[in-house]
């Protein structure tokens, strides 16, 4: 009876350690493949991020092409007609320079003195030199070689980083 107590207990031993050998050298194995998830994360994590200031960036320069769209047809259709300036088409372009500015995801979405001189703008001429700079600006910008440009980013700190259930593998 001792001696089967013993083989029950060496056996369970070696059970025992082989198992734990077999856990460990499948644990060593998958180390470099969980790295390289890690680093392939940390990649398209940049990217999307690029990708999301490039669309703030364009988001903003679509608003200052429709505040200019909005100038133009103001300043045409006063000029032919004899019309009175639409406050509320003047409105609508502010507001749109100011959704411009209020992404603030590039250095040409700059239009506060574009809304300071919109705001104080008194006449057709006013406006009319507000649309000129805006229009100057906007052809000055050159989006093909914008979007080949990268744009670099500071790591996101942790209140950027969205919590998700499940374990936390190498945060």
């Amino acid at each position: 009876m001792k001696q089967d107590a013993w083989k029950r207990i060496i056996i369970g031993v070696g059970g025992s350690v082989i198992v734990l050998f077999a856990y460990g050298s499948g644990m060593r194995g998958q180390k470099k493949a969980l790295e390289v998830v890690k680093q392939e994360r940390r990649v398209l994590r940049e990217d999307m991020r690029n990708l999301q200031l490039i669309t703030r960036g364009r988001e903003g320069l679509l608003h200052q092409y429709v505040a200019l769209n909005l100038l133009d047809g103001q300043l045409s259709k006063s000029a032919k007609h004899g019309h009175e300036l639409d406050a509320t088409v003047l409105q609508t372009a502010k507001a749109h320079l100011e959704t411009s500015a209020r992404l603030d995801a590039t250095s040409d979405a700059d239009v506060d003195d574009l809304i300071e001189r919109l705001s104080t703008a008194k006449g057709s001429t006013d406006i009319a030199g507000v649309r000129g700079f805006l229009r100057d600006r906007l052809m000055k910008i050159d989006v093909a070689a914008d979007l080949e440009t990268p744009v670099t980013i500071k790591a996101p700190s942790l209140n950027d980083v969205p919590k998700q259930p499940g374990p936390e593998i190498g945060r």
